[in-house]
């Protein structure tokens, strides 16, 4: 046994896992150490790879790659992702993300952070939109940016699915038909502390007003017109004491109105 080796093992013998832990973390930015450390011991993988691979992003480009790496005998790779970014080009369709949402769903399953950007939604066949739903079931962070949804309804159905939610942010989304109003009984996470939407639609504000008192954080709502202030001040007031950060952002004909009311 060469000696080199003979050292690697008495080491791993003797330092405890908590202490190499604590030096993988001083190397989080040093690629090159990570990397090697990779390569000493079984049980310095999952932490290096934590470092190395903990966010993932997919798009039409790179995903067929990345299913074959899933698919590897003995891959372990999933595991060490937290956060799963799905993209898509303006110039490509959601075929794609059809053939695989399956495959990541299946070995995703631990992320905690999602972000879905330039998705169409019309495009998703049914087990898609599934998978999106119900597979990612820790996620606490969700970020769906220029995605296309085919109504309101549709993201009010989305963003209720995800029970563990702390922190939702939801820009230049745009939907083909307002549609009917959500149904009562989606219910937004208990847990959510931080909330950001950039179009004040009167279908969210009164869904938002109709939840159980909530004990946001941060609350950050955009395109406000004076028609909908009411229903911004229920929803300042039902936000509970425990917000600390507000930004509303209104309309640009709202202060030309006149005897414009005050917020609370």
């Amino acid at each position: 046994m060469p000696n080199s080796h003979r050292q690697t093992q008495t080491f791993n013998r003797h330092i405890p896992i908590e202490v190499v832990e604590v030096i993988i973390d001083h190397l989080h930015n040093d690629k090159k150490s990570l990397n090697v450390c990779t390569l000493v011991a079984r049980r310095w993988l999952p932490t290096s790879r934590y470092h190395l691979i903990s966010s993932v992003r997919v798009d039409q480009k790179n995903y067929r790659g990345l299913l074959e790496l899933l698919s590897a005998p003995y891959a372990r790779l999933a595991v060490s992702v937290l956060e799963l970014k799905l993209v898509r080009f303006n110039e490509d369709d959601n075929a794609w993300l059809n053939y695989a949402l399956p495959t990541f769903a299946k070995h995703f399953s631990s992320i905690t952070s999602l972000s879905l950007a330039g998705i169409k939604w019309r495009q998703l066949n049914p087990r898609s939109v599934d998978c999106i739903k119900t597979a990612f079931r820790k996620t606490t962070k969700l970020l769906l940016l220029d995605c296309f949804f085919v109504s309101f309804s549709q993201i009010i159905e989305l963003i209720s699915s995800f029970e563990v939610l702390e922190d939702l942010k939801c820009v230049v989304c745009k939907c083909d038909s307002q549609g009917r109003a959500p149904s009562p009984q989606l219910k937004m996470a208990s847990r959510l502390k931080t909330f950001m939407f950039d179009d004040g639609h009167p279908m969210l504000l009164a869904w938002l007003a109709d939840q159980k008192p909530i004990r946001l954080q941060e609350l950050f709502v955009e395109g406000i017109s004076l028609p909908r202030l009411h229903s911004v001040n229920a929803l300042v007031v039902h936000a509970g004491s425990a917000l600390k950060r507000m930004r509303f952002h209104f309309e640009d004909d709202y202060m030309q109105h006149r005897g414009v009311p005050n917020l609370p």
